[in-house]
């Protein structure tokens, strides 16, 4: 059994961000020959190094994940305001719409494809061929 993997080997599943490449070491295991401390000195130096080259790329990608959603939380709260802002200028426009309707000084009716009465003033409703509650629909 070899004690170091080599980049892009692995000893199972691993989950790790695109783009990051990360190198995998497993402790070696212990020999009984003389100078072998020396060897998995070296070995968990570089498992050290690889992972803290690891945990700075994760840090620096998360990082930019946080600068992303601080971005993304501002354009929603810009595009809330502006959709707020939109409606409130929606519904004064209906106001309008609707009071200009209502004072015309002439019955007007709105009548949908299907023949249906949506929509009259009171000069119409006024002029005896329609009531509120039973000309809608």
């Amino acid at each position: 059994m070899r004690g170091i993997l080599s980049a892009g080997e692995s000893s199972g599943p691993s989950v790790a961000p695109a783009g990051l490449r990360m190198a995998t070491a497993a402790i070696p295991q212990r020999s009984t020959r003389q100078g072998a401390p020396g060897k998995e000195k070296q070995a968990l130096a570089r498992a050290f190094a690889s992972f803290a080259e690891a945990a700075a790329a994760l840090e620096h990608s998360y990082s930019q994940l946080q600068a992303e959603v601080i971005r993304l939380r501002h354009e929603l709260e810009d595009t809330n305001r502006d959709l707020r802002s939109s409606l409130a200028e929606n519904q004064r426009m209906r106001q309008h719409l609707a009071l200009i309707l209502e004072t015309l000084p002439c019955g007007v009716a709105l009548l949908q494809a299907d023949g249906a009465i949506s929509l009259f003033n009171p000069e119409r409703s006024a002029a005896g061929q329609f009531r509120l509650g039973s000309a809608i629909g």
